[in-house]
């Protein structure tokens, strides 16, 4: 891995976002992509001003102004940046590292790199997961960098179950622990900056749908389904 896409969805989180922003070293083996899901115009004018100060990638939008959740954005980022990548020509340099990422973390200056760096050692060929700390207590796969190969696992290059609308990191981690593609780098950290300090709409209306989540995901482990397990 050479390069790393770290893919940011938000809404209506203008100033989480911006720290978060501002928190990515600026490199040339780093490129940034918002996806904006139904966002205020401040939103999208932040992510924009942005990403074209630090070269990086135009910020791309839901088109039908409805919220769709994180997990749809996630996936459709993953579409339009294939396409974005066939388009001019990039040869999927934009998809030879994905970091997935919230708007409400704050990356340490060496996140990024010792991710990078670990993710080289232990899976020179791509095919790899690595699990991102977070000074709070989240999943191992709550943030993660993940290779091109391990995503051409996935139908139609999407890393997370469709069904699901925000808690969906956990299958990504059923089959990379499954394969033995799964590394946790405690050296890569992030601060998680919500909920606790700066409660707001995006989270609530995650933790009205956490249920139906968490009762897919309960479903899907009894028929012992994993999403990209072919």
């Amino acid at each position: 891995m050479k390069h790393v896409t770290v893919l940011i969805p938000t809404r209506g989180r203008v100033a989480k976002l911006r720290r978060c922003l501002d928190s990515i070293p600026e490199s040339e083996s780093t490129t940034v992509a918002v996806m904006t899901d139904n966002c205020a115009a401040s939103d999208l004018a932040l992510s924009n001003a942005w990403l074209h100060c630090h070269k990086g990638m135009a910020s791309s939008h839901t088109s039908d102004r409805s919220t769709k959740g994180s997990v749809w954005c996630r996936n459709e980022a993953i579409r339009r940046l294939l396409d974005l990548g066939d388009h001019i020509n990039l040869d999927k340099r934009v998809l030879d590292g994905i970091l997935f990422a919230t708007d409400d973390i704050i990356f340490q200056r060496d996140t990024i790199t010792n991710a990078m760096a670990a993710f080289n050692e232990r899976f020179p060929d791509d095919d790899g997961v690595v699990g991102i700390a977070q000074d709070q207590q989240h999943h191992p796969t709550g943030v993660f960098l993940m290779g091109c190969k391990f995503l051409d696992r996935y139908p139609e290059h999407k890393p997370f179950f469709p069904g699901y609308w925000h808690f969906a990191c956990q299958e990504v981690h059923w089959l990379a622990m499954k394969l033995g593609k799964f590394h946790y780098e405690s050296t890569a950290m992030v601060r998680h900056t919500g909920p606790v300090d700066q409660p707001d709409q995006t989270h609530r209306d995650a933790r009205i749908r956490k249920a139906e989540d968490m009762a897919l995901k309960n479903a899907r482990k009894a028929q012992g389904l994993i999403w990209g397990e072919t």
